[in-house]
Parts: C-alpha cells; sequence; structure tokens
C-alpha cells in the first residue's frame, strides 16, 4: 500500500509554520479579539516593585544563598520602607 503513494508522487516532506495563541486576532461576537477576550476576563494583575522584591529574597532563601536571618532582617527592611 506505501508503494502506491510513492507513484503518486507523494511528498514526504511537509512543512508548518506555528504561530503562538496569543498572537492570533480572531475576532469572536462581541467586536473584541480573542486577546482583548482574555484580558476582559482575566485582568493582568500588577506585582508592586515591594513585592517583587520580596519574592526574589525569598527565592534567595530558598536556594540557600541567604540564611534565615539575613531573609528576615532585609525582609523587615522591605515592608518598612515607604
Amino acid at each position: 500500500m506505501a508503494h502506491f503513494l510513492w507513484t503518486m508522487d507523494y511528498n514526504p516532506t511537509h512543512n508548518y509554520d506555528l504561530e503562538p495563541l496569543h498572537y492570533q486576532s480572531n475576532v469572536d461576537s462581541t467586536g473584541l479579539t480573542s486577546t482583548q477576550t482574555a484580558e476582559k476576563q482575566a485582568p493582568v494583575q500588577v506585582v508592586s516593585p515591594k513585592i517583587q522584591r520580596l519574592r526574589e529574597l525569598k527565592q534567595m532563601l530558598d536556594e540557600n544563598v541567604i540564611t534565615k536571618e539575613d531573609f528576615e532582617k532585609q525582609k523587615q527592611k522591605i515592608l518598612d520602607e515607604k
């Protein structure tokens, strides 16, 4: 059966161009693109610089880059900032 495909000049090589889903701009029934619809349903949360620094500090503690005592000192400094 496979020999049949080769006699009909079957091309065994195929190329595909893949695009990420978030770049597609399909318009739905409301007139919004799929990206706009997703943004409407799930708003983007903005992380404050203080929270980001605390997360980085926690990651350093988890990776044993800093000690628990250093973590607590630095965490308190960040929390005390205005």
